[in-house]
């Protein structure tokens, strides 16, 4: 082999031992590329172990949500049909309260009526208060008459008890002197006085028969007075009796 044919495999060999060290270095890359691969084919296969760990919490919170939602909706069920009992209550009580109205109507028209039945009283009461002042007014006149005679009375029976005293020490003395009892019929004592105080007081009494013979309150009319709950009480009984009740009662 000459030197040229050496000179020429030389380079071959050459060529060959770069091409392999190329392959060498692309090889190596290619390993270190293909253990990033791995690396990170681990990562995200641990990524996906953690979402699939999730998704099954999640799933399983789906299904507590969906229980909780399905009583939920057993609740909401049952609130609808209280809700439903509740309106047909009002609707009822709504009834029952336009009856109540139409009642307090009828009432205000039967107050009407007592009130003018009432006015009437008013002016019947109204002169008996005038009659009874005018009789009043005679009894404190009389009884004006009364107190004066009975000062006269009182003036006058001291009067007769200090002249009683006195005649008593008189025939006391006298009896002394005499020296024996003496026997007196005291005198009897009606004056002037005494007969107008007793015609004073015949009059008062005649006042007082006044008095009593003016009319009772029960001359006066009768009103008739139902409440409310006589008025309901009253659709409910076959009779229909109502409660009467006096106005002065």
């Amino acid at each position: 082999m000459n030197f040229e044919n050496m000179n020429a495999l030389s380079q071959k060999v050459e060529g060959v031992l770069g091409t392999v060290r190329t392959l060498k270095q692309e090889n190596a890359k290619v390993r270190k590329e293909l253990e990033n691969a791995k690396a990170q084919l681990q990562d995200k296969s641990i990524l996906l172990d953690t979402a699939n760990a999730n998704i099954a919490s999640l799933k399983s919170n789906l299904s507590d949500t969906n229980a909780k939602l399905t009583a939920v909706g057993a609740s909401l069920t049952d609130a609808k049909a209280a809700l439903d009992a509740r309106v047909n209550q009002v609707n009822a009580q709504e009834q029952a309260l336009n009856e109540k109205l139409v009642s307090i109507a009828n009432l205000k028209n039967l107050a009407a009526e007592k009130d003018r039945d009432i006015a009437a009283l008013n002016g019947i009461i109204n002169e008996k208060i005038e009659l009874l002042n005018a009789l009043n007014a005679k009894v404190e006149e009389k009884d004006a008459i009364i107190a004066k005679l009975m000062d006269q009375l009182q003036a006058q029976s001291d009067e007769i008890a200090d002249a009683q005293e006195k005649f008593n020490q008189l025939v006391a003395t006298i009896e002394n002197e005499l020296g024996t009892d003496l026997s007196i019929e005291e005198p009897s004592v009606e004056t002037d006085d005494v007969q107008e105080a007793e015609e004073s007081v015949e009059a008062v009494e005649e006042v007082a028969d006044e008095v009593e013979q003016a009319p009772a309150q029960e001359d006066l009319p009768t009103i008739e007075v139902h409440g409310a709950e006589e008025k309901e009480e009253s659709k409910s009984r076959a009779s229909g009796e109502g409660s009467q009740t006096s106005f002065f009662d």
